[in-house]
């Protein structure tokens, strides 16, 4: 009895004392359901169904309430409003990873998704960095994903129409896309190891969404040691970890450390680079512990919401038959879906989009946590506290997306058919802890879901009627039922040149079939023995196996380097772009041949490339080597070439036009070994600068490798293939599209009009330019579609013995794809001899795409510099017809577009053009060159693009003459970026961008109305009263107090700042700063400045002086009060940038 009364009361005591910390708490943290003891709120929420219990909360506590899970107290947000607070507003604060205890078992806090801090920090931004380099975000996985879900369209035709649960094999294409990015390999579907991989995924994602996984997470120490489905998930979480560690170990017996090629390699090297480093966040772990977050998170959800689509679409018949004809329509069924394809899928897109939102995948997101202690609206929340954003309040919201709970792809169209974009569509999360792989998702699900659709029509096994598509399970995820589903499926001939056969393809599908779909099979090249007598099978266009497989890769890699697809070319082939133009100014309008200045432009822009410098258009070499690439490339188009080419044993030793282009090719080659020569002098292995330097130092690395790839005449070979892909080609293209210009006046007119509207005259034109310039887009693709550069392609060869149609192709055959059967396809483009940039437009006047589009050839061998040369047909061409109006010298009905040559490559009859001349220029100030940038596009360029490179401050004497280069708004370099960064956190402790300054500017707002009331409506110059409240607002944040606006200082500061601005804005001080030297010795308003400021600076030394007095170094109050404590700091540090004048200048 007594030992029961003993229990009695230390439970109630154990009870009082939780209530009373619960009480305790209520004054920091939201309010909320009161907790019991132990098990806090647990009992009084629904686990099977977590967001409608947080739901039916919010009509008691309002958005923001606590709920204790256990012991643990956890803030809920509810709603778009605070759940944006959070996740976007605040994303700093409460960038914290919540504990997750099934997760934190068996991570112990490393990896990617539930690490914090430094290791979060740097393990994500490392993570993203190799994600970048491995394609994530471009073209690269792209083409990945296409592949993947041809693999997968094959695996699902195997079921021959039958009934199956498509669960494991929608995880097996995401999944594989992960595994090549990380293990550098794919998986064929049947493979064990892949199998048990994806396994172990799927049902660890169905284990997560149980309830019994979120008691785990509440009573992590009690449920650990007890037998339940957490066990499980360990047990298969190990054996993941195995299986990576397993692939680790075959990654560091083949490392590379200076070829890295996945995600394993660059974090070994990485861990190499810092392995002497005891703080080093990178160690084996953590990589293990990454590379399973990243399955994790890069698999199932993608191949969950794929699932649930299926079965929404199983539901939703009449939704899937709109996705199909947008398919059919958009994509056709003849080849793999783009991304491209999605800017005219809004249907599609928005059904993608419904899915995601409809199913709510993380109800609730992943916890995060306050970072900091954080004032959030009136609350307080310690640092380390769990904060849970339920993101199935943002989702489903009634007010953004009417009947929330009803599957409407009409919730992202708008009355117009067109794709509706919301900012409440947070399927990823948002901020600081959105989804890394968020753009690899999205690309995802529309390739392998549009995939799916193209070549299936999916058939339930029930009435639609009765497919139940609210979740499985809802939990941490949300898993739909399990369902199965049914489906249905949606000229060649040979040529002898010599004693040689050539498959020849002719059409469309014929050509298509070979270049892209069955691309690998007949990736090889073909022989072209003009090439081959010089090229010896090296270098990039016309080698095979190995040696073409590397030398591409490494000189993709290193053109990308170099700037290819990026800003950085952009910028080139603009400044080349001005250079062209001012050459063909010089011309004085005088008739011209545009031959070789249309040559100069992009051998500049591939020069700058590979030599890392441009030339003069009036260099000797420049000129000579312009010359041998426009001499080979009418000589290649001849029909003496295309014999040689069939007989080149016999005339190999007859004179003729081929001579010339040997002697022409081995002077190229001098040129370029003398180049590679000076790089050799000059190479620094640490810092290459341009092509040969990187080939040059991936030729040190392999020295001692004797199969290697990489030696002098590759080098030489591969440079030469370069200039030849790079130059004529875009050159011809130019000349040829200028010919057709002079021919359709009509046209051109459409296109400067085009020009003036977007571009003006007084900017250069830019690649942002073309998405709004569809008529132009149209006009240069015509161009290349009518003048049909190389109509016959390079030629290919079969890779291997190849089953195709009903015949047996051998390894080696030589297959030459008509590209004039496709670009001049009559059904495709109507009157497809007519030049008419009608192919390429809708009925609005918008850019159509065509797949039919194969002017860089298609598939494993499409021209390697495609981005490079489209960028600079628009950029150069533009900025030509933005400068020039073009003057036939006859008639233009009498221009002849046919082509002089039509051989291996088309080239246009000679010409010569007249020009008329139709914002960015420089000023002078005194003897300072000035560069003035007018108009959006380009301050643009300058404050957003290239902010980085732009960010000095630039001289204002008037202003240096007091500040001395010191402060944050005068200051450059290392200086400004710490006072700047110092400032901003000050700032922000104090208040700024959060409840705290906008109280202050409340409170100040209320004292400039009453002293507005003040003047009982009698006529009254504002200008003091304006400059009283922003003015004490920044008061309050340097000095701490705010003045009463009758304060003799605050009037006198006020009448500073007011007198300095007016004095700022006149001519005077505009001549000052262009004269500073010779007028700071004449009388004039600059000395009113001057004075005005000495005595402000004055003013402010008095009050640093005071906050010296009573400096608290442990409780900062203002401004001073951090800056003071802050040199106390680095008192001793002879550079510290924080210095008393520093400080007098930056307040």
């Amino acid at each position: 009895m007594d030992l029961f009364v003993v229990l009695v009361i230390c439970v109630s005591i154990l009870i009082f004392l939780f209530l009373w910390n619960q009480r305790h708490a209520k004054g920091k943290l939201p309010p909320g359901p009161t907790p019991l003891p132990i098990v806090g709120n647990i009992l009084q929420i629904n686990v099977k169904d977590f967001s409608k219990s947080i739901s039916k909360a919010t009509e008691d506590y309002g958005p923001v309430f606590t709920l204790y899970f256990g012991m643990k107290p956890t803030v809920v947000l509810h709603g778009y409003e605070a759940v944006k607070q959070v996740l976007i507003d605040q994303s700093e604060e409460f960038s914290g990873r919540g504990s997750l205890p099934v997760v934190d078992n068996i991570n112990k806090g490393l990896g990617i998704a539930f690490s914090n801090g430094e290791q979060w920090k740097q393990t994500r931004r490392f993570s993203l960095m190799v994600l970048r380099n491995m394609g994530m975000g471009k073209r690269t996985i792209e083409h990945r994903i296409q592949e993947e879900a041809l693999c997968l369209v094959e695996a699902l035709k195997k079921t021959n129409g039958s009934p199956c649960d498509p669960t494991l094999f929608l995880s097996y294409a995401p999944c594989n896309v992960i595994c090549s990015i990380i293990f550098q390999n794919r998986f064929e579907y049947s493979d064990e190891n892949f199998l048990t991989l994806a396994k172990y995924i799927h049902e660890n994602a169905k284990i997560v969404s149980t309830p019994w996984i979120e008691l785990y997470n509440a009573f992590p120490s009690l449920l650990h040691y007890l037998p339940g489905s957490h066990n499980t998930l360990f047990k298969n979480m190990t054996e993941q970890r195995k299986f990576i560690l397993e692939k680790i170990k075959e990654h560091q017996e083949s490392l590379d450390l200076n070829n890295p090629q996945d995600f394993i390699d660059y974090f070994l090297i990485k861990m190499e680079k810092e392995k002497h480093n005891k703080q080093s966040e990178f160690t084996m772990d953590n990589l293990i512990t990454s590379l399973w977050d990243l399955l994790t998170a890069g698999i199932e959800t993608t191949s969950v919401t794929l699932r649930y689509g299926l079965l929404l679409l199983l539901k939703h018949p009449e939704v899937t038959a709109k996705v199909q004809e947008e398919i059919n329509r958009v994509v056709g069924r003849n080849r793999s879906p783009c991304m491209q394809d999605r800017s005219r899928m809004p249907y599609t897109d928005a059904v993608i989009h419904e899915i995601q939102r409809y199913i709510d995948l993380v109800p609730n997101n992943l916890p995060h946590a306050a970072a900091q202690d954080i004032e959030f609206r009136e609350y307080l929340i310690p640092k380390g506290t769990t904060i849970l954003t339920s993101l199935t309040s943002v989702l489903h919201d009634g007010k953004e997306f009417p009947n929330p709970e009803q599957f409407d792809p009409g919730h992202f169209l708008d009355k117009s058919g067109n794709f509706k974009k919301s900012d409440y569509f947070m399927a990823f999360s948002a901020g600081k802890r959105v989804c890394a792989g968020e753009g690899l998702a999205r690309m995802e699900l529309f390739l392998l879901l549009v995939s799916i659709l193209q070549h299936f029509t999916l058939k339930p096994l029930v009435d639609p009627k009765n497919i139940d598509t609210t979740p499985l399970l809802k939990a941490l995820g949300s898993l739909p039922h399990f369902y199965e589903l049914a489906e249905d499926y949606g000229p060649v001939f040979t040529l002898y040149f010599g004693m040689k056969p050539t498959v020849v393809l002719h059409g469309y599908e014929a050509v298509k079939q070979v270049l892209i779909d069955q691309s690998e099979e007949f990736s090889g090249r073909g022989s072209l023995p003009v090439a081959d007598n010089i090229n010896q099978g090296l270098g990039i266009i016309f080698s095979n196996g190995e040696q073409w497989k590397q030398t591409r890769r490494f000189s993709l890699m290193v053109l990308r380097n170099m700037g290819m697809g990026k800003r950085t070319i952009e910028h080139r082939i603009q400044e080349e772009a001005l250079c062209l133009v001012e050459a063909l100014k010089k011309t004085n309008g005088s008739p011209c041949d545009p031959t070789f200045l249309l040559t100069y432009a992009p051998c500049n822009v591939i020069c700058s490339i590979i030599f890392r410098n441009r030339f003069e258009y009036s260099d000797e070499n420049f000129l000579t080597l312009a010359k041998y690439i426009h001499e080979n490339a009418t000589i290649f188009s001849t029909p003496w070439i295309e014999l040689y080419n069939a007989f080149p044993s016999l005339l190999h030793y007859l004179p003729g036009s081929h001579k010339t282009l040997f002697k022409n090719m081995t002077e190229q080659r001098k040129f370029i070994l003398e180049k590679i020569k000076e790089h050799q002098a000059s190479l620094d292995l640490n810092n290459p600068q341009d092509f040969i330097d990187y080939f040059l130092i991936k030729m040190e690395k392999e020295k001692h490798n004797k199969q290697s790839e990489f030696t002098m005449d590759n080098l030489i070979t591969t440079v030469w293939d370069v200039f030849t892909a790079g130059i004529e080609t875009t050159s011809i293209t130019l000349r040829y599209g200028l010919l057709l210009l002079l021919k359709h006046p009509e046209v051109t007119a459409k296109v400067q009009e085009e020009i003036n509207r977007v571009v003006g005259r007084n900017r250069s034109p830019c690649m942002q330019d073309r998405s709004r310039m569809p008529y132009t887009d149209a006009v240069i693709h015509e161009i290349q579609r009518y003048i049909d550069l190389v109509p016959n392609n390079l030629p290919h060869a079969a890779a291997q013995d190849i089953e195709f149609r009903e015949y047996l192709i051998p390894k080696g055959t030589t297959i030459l794809p008509s590209l004039t059967s496709v670009l001049h396809n009559d059904k495709e483009f109507p009157n497809p001899e007519k030049f008419d940039p009608g192919h390429f437009l809708d009925k609005s006047g918008n850019f159509k795409k065509s797949d039919y589009f194969m002017a860089f050839s298609a598939g494993k061998r499409v021209c390697v510099g495609e981005g490079l040369a489209r960028m600079e047909l628009f950029l150069l061409l533009v900025s030509i017809l933005q400068q020039f109006t073009l003057k036939p010298l006859v008639d233009p009905k009498n221009i002849d577009t046919t082509p002089l040559l039509k051989g291996s490559g088309s080239i246009p009859h000679f010409y010569e053009l007249a020009e008329d001349y139709g914002p960015v220029f420089t000023l002078y100030f005194g003897m300072k060159p000035t560069v003035v940038f007018h108009g959006y596009e380009a301050v643009k360029q300058v404050l957003i693009d290239q902010s980085e490179e732009f960010s000095g401050r630039g001289s204002l004497p008037v202003a240096d003459n007091i500040n001395q280069g010191l402060g944050i708004v005068f200051s450059n370099g290392e200086k400004w970026k710490q006072t700047r960064r110092f400032s901003l956190m000050v700032l922000r402790n104090m208040g700024m961008g959060k409840r705290t300054i906008e109280h202050r500017i409340q409170e100040e707002a209320l004292c400039l109305v009453e002293a507005l009331k003040q003047t009982n409506g009698s006529p009254c110059d504002p200008t003091l009263l304006l400059s009283c409240a922003p003015c004490n607002v920044i008061y309050s944040i340097v000095f701490r107090n705010r003045f009463e606006y009758s304060d003799e200082k605050l009037l006198t500061l006020t009448k500073y700042f007011n007198e300095n601005a007016m004095l700022a804005s006149t001519p005077w001080i505009e001549f000052f700063n262009a004269f500073p030297s010779l007028l700071r010795h004449f009388p004039g308003s600059h000395n009113t400045i001057f004075k005005n400021m000495t005595e402000q600076r004055k003013f402010i030394l008095e009050e640093i002086k005071k906050h010296q007095e009573s400096l608290d170094l442990n409780n900062p109050q203002d401004f001073i009060d951090y800056f003071l404590i802050k040199m106390e700091k680095e008192k001793h540090n002879k550079h510290s940038e924080f210095t008393m004048d520093n400080l007098i200048t930056t307040v």
